[in-house]
């Protein structure tokens, strides 16, 4: 079953943001969307993953020195099962 994950970010800025998701490398294995966006005093991402499995092996990897090489420390997402998901 699909996931969404909702990261908020205190302090984060547009230019760390970027630069975690270049040397991430987007779109990854099992990912289905990301979207990255300016919140109040600093920044959100929503993820959907093809299933809780696929972000495991994911996150595993990479992305843990991409997000601290950016200043991205100890960010803990909200994480829900995907009943549905409709684009245009």
């Amino acid at each position: 079953m699909a996931i969404a994950m909702l990261f908020e970010v205190q302090g984060l800025t547009p230019k760390q943001y970027d630069a975690a998701v270049r040397e991430v490398g987007l779109p990854a294995p099992g990912q289905i969307f990301h979207l990255g966006g300016p919140m109040e005093g600093g920044w959100r991402v929503l993820e959907v993953r093809e299933s809780q499995e696929a972000a495991d092996a994911f996150y595993r990897e990479k992305p843990e020195q991409a997000l601290r090489s950016a200043g991205i420390t100890d960010v803990q997402p909200k994480v829900f099962e995907v009943h549905n998901i409709v684009s245009a």
